[in-house]
């Protein structure tokens, strides 16, 4: 499978992802071509997937969890504050400060 330009750029839209803006030089051109090349060895690994015999392979709802002893909702020690703001990154008036990632 080849993914084109316009396709990459499609996913790129969708997946939040910033690509390179075409240079004079071609450079981002070479970027985004890598980028398809690696894309295409995913979508040829994922469609090998698709040629393996399962013929007899009984399906499965994920329904293993059920036998498994989970344990109970109980309430249990809080840690303070102060403890748990000495281990983020960012700390605004009390607050964990969570970096913005979606630009829309």
């Amino acid at each position: 499978m080849s993914l084109h330009r316009d396709e990459i750029e499609a996913l790129a839209r969708l997946a939040y992802l910033r690509l390179p803006e075409a240079l004079a030089d071609g450079s981002a051109d070479d970027g985004i071509d890598r980028l398809a090349h690696e894309l295409d060895r995913v979508l040829g690994w994922l469609a090998g997937l698709q040629q393996v015999d399962v013929e007899g392979v009984p399906e499965t709802d994920g329904g293993a969890l059920g036998s498994v002893m989970l344990r109970g909702d109980v309430p249990g020690p809080v840690l303070a504050r102060d403890v748990v703001l000495a281990g983020v990154p960012a700390v605004d008036d009390g607050q964990v400060v969570v970096p913005r990632f979606v630009e829309e």
